[in-house]
Formats: C-alpha cells, structure tokens, sequence
C-alpha cells in the first residue's frame, strides 16, 4: 500500500488547524465540527462505489482490533483502489462498507480508518450533501 508520509499527529493537527473553515461554495471542503450534527443514519458508509483507503497504519491498527495478521487481513478485507495507488477496504456487492452493522454502526469504530472518522469535518465530496442528510442541516 502507498504510505502518506504525515504522522497521525500531523494529520490531526491540520484537521483542527482547519476545523472552523467554512464549507466552500460548490458544497465541498470543510465543515465546521460543531455545525454537523451525524444522524447516525449510515449513508456516508453506503456510497456507491466509494472507495476507503487504509494505510498501512491503518491497517495495522483494524488488523490488531481484529486480531488477525496484517497478511490475512488484507488478503480478506481489502482490495486495491480502482487507480491502483492504495489498497481499500471491501464493500458489500450492494455498496456498503463490509464493517457496517445493520444497525447503522461501524463494527471498528475504536480503530476505524481516518477518511471514516475525519468526515465531514476535514472532507467532503462535491455530492456529500445529497448523501448525508445532516450535511444540508450543518452549514
């Protein structure tokens, strides 16, 4: 898998550097954490065809949780990404993340991938919105 190169620190600190920014005009980039209120409602998660990349932090971490091998995790849970630069976390043949409960919630929350837990605060799609239904209430 690709490596970032930016620590979980660094990563964190743009995050809250950027926190306050206010959505930009086309409906996508950064939404202020305490404007998004999450309804808990599992769409982000629900995506057609979205793509979760996992580092190899990351995968060392849902690997650990999980108590498996990072070799057999990969093997089982991943997949490389359409552009061939990371690996991904498996979706259902419906579309969803694998790791979503049918109750709407993530069976690795505790060690769940960045992307996962950095939305909406530190990104966003140009369609977020129309997928995330707390999107339209939070700017």
């Amino acid at each position: 898998p690709a490596r970032s190169g930016r620590s979980e620190t660094a990563f964190l600190g743009a995050i809250q550097k950027n926190r306050d920014k206010r959505a930009e005009p086309r409906g996508y980039g950064i939404i202020p954490a305490m404007k998004f209120v999450c309804q808990r409602c599992g769409a982000c998660c629900r995506i057609p065809d979205g793509i979760c990349r996992v580092s190899d932090a990351e995968i060392a971490r849902i690997a650990a949780f999980l108590g498996l091998r990072e070799d057999v995790f990969i093997a089982r849970e991943t997949e490389v990404a359409p552009d061939r630069r990371s690996l991904m976390l498996r979706n259902t043949p419906e579309g969803a993340c694998v790791w979503l409960d049918a109750d709407n919630r993530c069976k690795i929350h505790p060690v769940k991938p960045d992307k996962c837990r950095t939305f909406p605060q530190a990104w966003t799609n140009a369609d977020s919105d129309k997928v995330c239904p707390a999107l339209g209430q939070a700017v």
